[in-house]
């Protein structure tokens, strides 16, 4: 058994937008649950930044969308508390840029069997 985990850049061009920006992205996941041609088992997704921030999130799946709602983000590192399924694909970030909230990452951490 094994491990890994890869940051995604939320709003990497946050210097170049001003606040009241809405900045929104896909990040992709590794197929949980044994469902892929690689075995990944469980996989967790928490986000990070700066300042408080808001952050509006959705799974991706194979038959549509699942909301997650919004994740109150503190400074550092916070989960958002989901438990990915097979048929899980990505998940849509999105946020609002303010003056002290600029930088979201996503961090994905997962497990091969």
């Amino acid at each position: 058994m094994g491990a890994g985990a890869y940051t995604v850049d939320i709003n990497p061009v946050a210097e170049f937008v001003g606040p009241g920006t809405l900045v929104r992205r896909v990040v992709p996941i590794p197929p949980p649950q044994s469902s892929g041609t690689v075995k990944y088992g469980d996989v967790f997704v928490s986000l990070a930044s700066n300042a408080p921030v808001t952050v509006n999130v959705t799974i991706l799946t194979q038959t549509g969308t699942t909301p997650v709602g919004t994740v109150n983000v503190a400074p550092g590192r916070t989960s958002i508390n989901h438990k990915f399924l097979t048929g899980d694909l990505a998940v849509d970030i999105s946020f609002t840029v303010s003056p002290t909230a600029k930088y979201v990452t996503a961090l994905v951490e997962y497990v091969t069997l």
